[in-house]
């Protein structure tokens, strides 16, 4: 079962090794590690509490959805699915091994694949929708600012919200007209046949379509629970906002005070949404590389690096660690095996 993700977990020891390296190399280490023994005791708690709550969050939205298709739904069992998907999103390109891993675990525990895979993808639309929605904020009433901050890469941002839209759009597009989605896929499928990027296998095709046949129970979900659905909206705006904040914490654990809150936090944004949907590895190298970008102009020199090590120790290393910990002790705890399931289920 985890040997599928063993290229992927060697490659994000590379990227972290080459990031790690190189950022080495670019900074005076002793000033950057005496410049992270100034950050309030505080301040870095609260950091860790906020990245910490940020996947508790998702657990408690899946236990929230999962109640109204199956009674009897543990919250601690969905929290663990939430750090599950955060370590598998981790280790694959895109993110794209999250919520598969995360079906898998919960058909071991006894959750119907027809209920998991609704609840999963309407968090995923909400997740989208609510980040396209920040940065279509940001983009239209804040253009001058990231246009200073980003400076010329200023299109990765742009990039990150074009990529995100569409994402929104097919998924949306997928609920509401399930019949077209049916013949764009397979359409797709042909042409990728035909040149030869894909071998011709028509388990596949089954797969595909029973993906799409399951997804339409969201429908059915929207039209039934509106009240849930709105209230899984607004913990999933919430949810979005804690790693924006961390920003500001790491600033104000730092001494400073000069740039606003909401600033801080559109800015964290901004950068999110940028490498969002990168095909690496947690957006390795990417993410360190906007981010001091970004915030050159925010901290001195001095700090900047500091702030990097904060910011990406606690909103990924952090969580990868404890997320790591948790899937471990799921894995080898007893359950039952759904191997086939899960397979039917990988697209």
């Amino acid at each position: 079962m985890l040997g599928k993700y063993k290229l992927s977990i060697v490659l994000l020891l590379l990227l972290i090794i080459l990031t790690v390296s190189t950022f080495l190399q670019s900074n005076d280490l002793p000033a950057v590690v005496s410049a992270l023994s100034e950050m309030s005791l505080l301040w870095l708690t609260l950091g860790i509490l906020s990245v910490l709550l940020f996947v508790i969050l998702e657990g408690v939205m899946i236990w929230h959805l999962l109640r109204s298709f199956q009674k009897g739904i543990g919250l601690y069992q969905c929290i663990c699915w939430s750090f599950i998907g955060f370590f598998v999103s981790g280790i694959t390109p895109s993110a794209t091994g999250g919520q598969p891993m995360q079906i898998y675990y919960m058909k071991r525990a006894g959750i119907k694949v027809s209920a998991s895979m609704p609840v999963l993808m309407i968090l995923a639309v909400l997740y989208k929708l609510v980040m396209v929605s920040i940065g279509a904020g940001l983009s239209l009433f804040w253009a001058t600012g990231l246009a200073a901050y980003f400076g010329d890469f200023l299109w990765l941002f742009y990039l990150g919200l074009g990529l995100n839209s569409f994402v929104v759009v097919l998924l949306i597009f997928i609920m509401l007209r399930p019949l077209y989605a049916e013949k764009l896929i397979l359409k797709i499928e042909r042409l990728l046949t035909a040149m030869r990027i894909l071998k011709e296998s028509p388990e596949r095709q089954t797969r595909w379509l029973s993906a799409i046949a399951e997804y339409q129970q969201v429908i059915g979900f929207f039209r039934k629970h509106k009240t849930t659905l709105l209230s899984v909206a607004l913990m999933t705006f919430i949810q979005r906002c804690l790693p924006f904040l961390l920003i500001w914490i790491i600033y104000r654990g730092m001494g400073l005070s000069s740039v606003g809150i909401l600033s801080l936090m559109a800015l964290q944004a901004a950068v999110t949404l940028a490498i969002d949907l990168l095909p690496l590895p947690g957006s390795m190298g990417v993410a360190e590389f906007v981010f001091t970008t970004v915030f050159a102009a925010v901290f001195s020199d001095k700090l900047l690096p500091a702030a990097l090590c904060i910011s990406r120790g606690l909103s990924f290393y952090l969580l990868m660690i404890v997320s790591a910990a948790i899937f471990a002790g799921v894995h080898f705890s007893k359950g039952k095996t759904a191997k086939k399931e899960y397979r039917d289920f990988l697209i």
